[in-house]
């Protein structure tokens, strides 16, 4: 039987004994030492530490005062390395790998890291921005509603028209939509947080039917719905989100939000929160019945006059033929909804 030279303290005094150990794994752990030979089974080991290349502490027991052996010794150390706490057992493998495995570890922790800020950080601040209070998301929108709007030229006539339309539909349980249309060659419109939504007259001219309409402003109500625009802002600002929510600081969050309004407009959302929107936002147009294939001819128009990707609503609102074919396969069932009388005098009076 092999024997170990150590050290043993019993838990009681402060006094060292030097000892010899014999180690019987799974079984039992002997010490001789002053004429004396004291057998711990091995269940009694409470846990067993590692330390640098070579050194093995036993703790032995539950209750504190430990007993503990201390042994030096790389052999002891590898018989043991299987009892290790899974820190342990990577402490060990660096100190006995060399300047390979710190270059190793040091490799993981930078990916790691770069993991984190590439899709970890964004998705956190995805998450913070999308969970902010309704009250909030409403002020946050506001500000930049009232920012916006005092340096534009609203055309009241345009957005009394819609917003009368629209009142007659249910839209929205969570928010009073609240459109308005500025006028501006910019074929584009956008959702704001809490029930804002601008609409540029640009793309108003493009479309020829209201039920092109009522798909834009659907899919425009279903970001608003389902928190798409903080959701999407939170991404683009994540590290700012992150930090003020690790600190705890509830208003910091709102701050941070309000002062990055100017981003709303060039706000570009992800693939899946733009399928979302169609999806959803066609649904809204069935449950209102109105013919939801009005979504796609809208973005067909928008498609087929875009010039070299410059297209201000394709840009924010990224179109893909997926986007297309997706529509087309949910309403491959729908029949034709003819236009209602008031929606069709509606858009007879909006297009003089």
């Amino acid at each position: 039987m092999i024997k170990y030279s150590g050290k043993y303290f019993d838990g009681v005094t402060s006094k060292q004994h030097l000892v010899q150990v014999a180690i019987v794994e799974d079984v039992k752990i002997t010490l001789y030492f002053e004429d004396q030979e004291l057998v711990i089974p091995f269940e009694e080991v409470n846990t067993i530490e590692h330390f640098g290349n070579q050194t093995t502490y036993f703790k032995i027991g539950k209750d504190f005062p430990y007993r503990t052996i201390e042994i030096d010794s790389a052999e002891v150390l590898q018989r043991t390395k299987k009892y290790s706490s899974v820190a342990d057992k990577l402490h060990i493998d660096i100190a006995q790998g060399g300047i390979k495995n710190v270059i190793l570890i040091t490799a993981i922790t930078f990916l790691f890291f770069g993991f984190l800020i590439v899709y970890g950080l964004p998705f956190l601040g995805e998450i913070i921005g999308g969970n902010i209070q309704k009250k909030k998301k409403k002020s946050i929108g506001e500000a930049y509603y009232k920012q916006f709007v005092a340096s534009s030229k609203v055309d009241t006539f345009k957005t009394n028209s819609i917003n009368k339309l629209i009142a007659n539909y249910s839209l929205s349980a969570k928010y009073k939509i609240n459109l308005t249309v500025v006028e501006s060659e910019q074929k584009n419109a956008f959702a704001l947080p809490g029930g804002y939504i601008v609409i540029f007259t640009g793309i108003l001219e493009e479309m020829d039917k209201p039920e092109q309409l009522m798909g834009l402003v659907a899919h425009e109500v279903t970001h608003i719905n389902h928190r798409h625009s903080m959701r999407a802002l939170g991404r683009s600002i994540s590290s700012y989100l992150l930090f003020s929510w690790v600190i705890g600081d509830a208003a910091g969050i709102t701050s941070v939000l309000v002062e990055n309004y100017n981003q709303f407009m060039a706000l570009s959302y992800s693939r899946e929160l733009e399928a979302d929107a169609d999806k959803t936002g066609a649904e809204l147009m069935i449950k209102n019945k109105i013919d939801p294939k009005g979504m796609i001819e809208l973005m067909n128009i928008l498609k087929k006059e875009d010039k070299d990707g410059q297209q201000e609503f394709l840009q924010t609102h990224p179109l893909t033929e997926n986007r297309i074919s997706n529509l087309k396969k949910q309403l491959a069932n729908q029949k034709e909804v003819p236009t209602p009388p008031p929606l069709a005098f509606f858009w007879q009076e909006f297009k003089k």
